[in-house]
């Protein structure tokens, strides 16, 4: 819509264009008058031939992919098909009284004053009238053989199951996503960030446990040493004791 406004303003300034160069070539114009009734009755019929048609035929191409769907077993809503059935019916019925309406009116100014451009506005605008839906007629024939097109080499059932496939696999990642979230006290990053925290503070007391049990051992070990050590004085000192004894023993056997 805004690229088709943009064209208006650039045909009336074209027009404004053309009239300043004549006169500024000295060519005879005419007067300010019949340029801008000129412009106007082009900007006109240039509506009137453009912005009906457009819709009524838009209409046209809505009902038309919905009746592709609907044989196709798609669920459409009937309110929606309805708006544009109406849409399409109405648009066809203003397009055609907004050209019938301009050639009477463009041929009342000719007859009243205007001349020449009136009646070739009126000649304009009744030959728009046949002309422009059928070259509309022709593109929404081109653009529906494309969609039939398209269909052979793209079944809409290919589509819509490529849709859904496409929905699945998002509500997937969707999922994973929330599995992986940092901010989900349930999701998998949180619960594995907890186990690795449990682990390293098991490993911990582990190690605390490992160092404790590592010197009492050592303790043990020290104890058992000294242990040995006076036992095998203590076994010394009684070996000497018995040799002592045995000493005595044979000494008074060998006394007379």
């Amino acid at each position: 819509m805004a690229s088709f406004v943009s064209w208006l303003v650039g045909a009336a300034l074209f027009f404004l264009a053309v009239y300043g160069l004549l006169g500024w070539l000295n060519v005879p114009a005419g007067n300010v008058t019949n340029w801008l009734a000129i412009a106007g009755i082009f900007i006109w019929l240039l509506v009137i031939a453009t912005v009906p048609w457009n819709i009524h035929f838009g209409a046209r191409e809505v009902l038309s992919e919905a009746e592709v769907s609907r044989e196709r077993g798609i669920p459409l809503e009937g309110s929606k098909l309805s708006y544009a059935r109406m849409l399409a019916q109405r648009s066809l019925g203003v397009a055609i009284a907004l050209h019938l309406i301009t050639a009477t009116a463009l041929y009342v100014w000719a007859v009243n004053g205007i001349g020449a451009i009136g009646y070739t506005g009126a000649m304009a605008a009744l030959l728009l009238t046949v002309l422009r839906p059928t070259i509309r007629f022709y593109e929404f024939l081109l653009k529906r053989l494309a969609q039939l097109r398209q269909g052979i080499t793209y079944p809409r059932e290919d589509v819509v199951e490529l849709r859904g496939r496409v929905i699945s696999l998002e509500q997937k990642i969707i999922a994973l996503e929330d599995q992986f979230a940092e901010d989900n006290p349930n999701s998998f990053t949180v619960r594995q960030r907890q186990f690795q925290e449990r682990v390293l503070s098991d490993l911990a007391a582990l190690r605390v446990a490992q160092s404790n049990l590592e010197a009492q051992q050592r303790s043990d070990l020290i104890k058992i040493s000294q242990e040995s050590q006076a036992a095998i004085a203590q076994l010394s000192e009684d070996s000497r004791f018995l040799g002592q004894v045995r000493e005595l023993i044979r000494f008074f056997k060998s006394v007379p």
